[in-house]
């Protein structure tokens, strides 16, 4: 089983997103303007099994400016291709650990018209989730341990909110 991970602001919007005025085959502006959309592109990561896609979710809280839940959709990479999505997967992400910067791709030549069809895969056949804070910055300390992220590079408020938890060891 293969899948792809796209990162959200709120994965609760995914889930409460039907309005009595849309029609059934059409998606919330709200949900487009969300993306954030680079050179046509957008980023996604790769996973085949819980180990990959606890190490990418881990990785991405990491290198994020501030500490707290971290909400994802997960989808199918059949769905995407079965859509004609053109999924390049040549350049390397940009979190701390390599191995899941390996994992990233990107949706390219993303036109507008694509980018609603993506999106409205992600409302209709996609699975948001949540990893909550505390769970994270348990990964997020694993990982560190296990060599798979550097102890520097955190941000401040990660770095502080392992401490609140108990969790800065790693970082002595």
């Amino acid at each position: 089983m293969t899948e792809y991970i796209r990162f959200v602001e709120d994965q609760r919007d995914w889930i409460e997103w039907r309005l009595d005025w849309l029609n059934d085959d059409d998606v919330p502006s709200d949900r487009l303007t969300e993306r954030r959309i680079k050179d046509n592109c957008l980023s996604i990561y790769k996973y085949e099994n819980d180990d990959q896609k606890t190490r990418i979710l881990a990785a991405y809280g990491a290198m994020r400016n501030k500490a707290g839940n971290l909400d994802y959709i997960c989808i199918m990479d059949n769905l995407l291709l079965d859509a004609g999505l053109e999924i390049d997967d040549t350049e390397p992400g940009i979190t701390k650990d390599e191995e899941v910067n390996k994992l990233h791709s990107n949706i390219v030549h993303l036109s507008g018209k694509k980018l609603v069809q993506f999106v409205s895969l992600l409302l209709h056949e996609g699975i948001p989730d949540r990893e909550f804070e505390k769970q994270l910055l348990l990964q997020i300390n694993s990982n560190i341990k296990k060599g798979f992220l550097p102890k520097k590079g955190l941000s401040g408020e990660v770095k502080s909110r392992l401490a609140f938890y108990g969790l800065d060891d790693v970082l002595k």
